[in-house]
């Protein structure tokens, strides 16, 4: 499986901007006809014009994501949920267009007359007319999705094709590497949570309180308002040791530490159990309460990579990192934040008396959805450019 395997790391007064800034470059045909030709492994001199269109399609999918984005900045919750859905299926299309051959091309679509759909259907139970009294996670868990299916019981759809395009987002580790000559600090990218396959994705999880429960960027609103997270905050680091044989280096051995704090009784079961069943090398080596302390060694020649499950963390947008508990609840982040806006969009667009009267008659769940769109609306991008690009860009202020 491909994987982010660089960083960069931007400081911008305008990190949302910077993030449209690079997304742009995505524009120019040369360009991105190159980029393609290198991830499909196509020599950069092989003429190709479906290459050619496809690199002018993606460029059209990102200009419209822009402005889909640039309109939901200056709309209410009553329809940013429906602008940042489109736009987001306009990144989402782009990556699809990058990462497959010809056959998802627009015109090839218009052609033999297939059509995707959403890949996705809407569940809403029943609200009563007065919403005083009930609580936001009661009101989450009745907004769910489903993955639609066809008759085989094989996902079909624009989610299952974007789905299917995607590979592991990453977090940043800090590494302390000794050499023969001194000690280096560096920054290494290392997988997020793995992407299930999609056959294996129980329904039960796309509803829209165990989505968010597993998102970084909501960890403290949800503490603030007392409901425990799928998450607890986690601090990993790697010391890494090089060793030489006549000045060449023939071993590394790397000592991976993951520090997690916040963490109860329970899910310290849950979480040890899980990691066993992975067969990972992470083993524990302090546990008190509230904390837990992993810790696993890796040995490898220089040109080889460990071959081990590792925690599944995630990072906020200000680079604070956390580790699911229960990663059979979770599914990859960038498919998390796709099945919200869809849940929260087509809600908006084909049920507005639903809608209207739940940001209207629940304050808990207007401030909500406000505070999650706006996480959406700056790292959904960025998450995609993260793919386009094959490197983890970090940009912040």
């Amino acid at each position: 499986m491909k994987r982010i395997e660089t960083i960069k790391e931007i400081s911008s007064q305008q990190p949302q901007k910077q993030v449209w800034k690079y997304l742009r470059t995505f524009l120019d045909e040369s360009t991105t006809t190159n980029r393609i030709k290198k991830f499909h492994k196509i020599p950069i001199d092989k003429k190709d014009n479906n290459i050619k269109k496809q690199a002018e399609q993606i460029g059209y999918c990102i200009s419209q994501a822009e402005e889909y984005y640039k309109s939901a900045k200056y709309a209410t919750v009553t329809t940013k949920p429906l602008l940042l859905y489109y736009g987001s299926i306009s990144l989402s299309t782009a990556l699809i267009l990058f990462v497959n051959e010809g056959n998802v091309s627009f015109d090839y679509l218009r052609k033999t007359g297939k059509k995707w759909g959403h890949g996705l259907d809407a569940k809403f139970n029943n609200f009563p007319k007065n919403l005083k009294g009930i609580a936001l996670d009661d009101i989450l868990k009745n907004i769910c999705a489903t993955i639609r299916k066809d008759d085989n019981n094989i996902a079909k759809g624009h989610f299952s094709k974007f789905y299917n395009s995607l590979i592991p987002s990453a977090v940043i580790i800090p590494v302390s590497q000794k050499t023969n000559k001194t000690l280096l600090n560096k920054k290494v990218p290392q997988n997020s949570i793995d992407i299930k396959a999609l056959d294996k994705i129980d329904n039960d999880l796309l509803n829209t309180l165990t989505l968010t429960l597993n998102l970084p960027d909501m960890y403290d609103y949800y503490l603030d308002i007392g409901i425990k997270p799928n998450l607890c905050k986690a601090r990993p680091q790697i010391k890494s040791i090089l060793h030489y044989e006549k000045d060449k280096v023939i071993k590394v051995s790397d000592k991976h530490d993951v520090l997690i704090d916040g963490i109860n009784i329970k899910e310290k079961k849950i979480l040890l159990n899980y990691l066993l069943s992975k067969k990972s090398a992470m083993k524990t080596i302090l546990d008190i309460p509230d904390h837990l302390i992993l810790s696993s060694t890796y040995k490898y020649g220089p040109q080889e990579l460990f071959d081990s499950y590792y925690p599944d963390l995630l990072d906020s947008i200000n680079g604070d990192i956390f580790i699911i508990v229960n990663p059979e609840k979770a599914l990859e982040e960038k498919a998390t934040l796709y099945i919200l806006l869809y849940c929260f969009g087509i809600l908006c667009r084909y049920s507005p008396d639903i809608w209207m009267r739940l940001i209207n008659g629940s304050v808990a769940f207007k401030e909500f959805i406000d505070s999650l769109l706006q996480v959406i609306e700056r790292k959904f991008p960025n998450l995609i450019l993260d793919q386009l690009m094959g490197g983890k860009h970090y940009i912040h202020l």
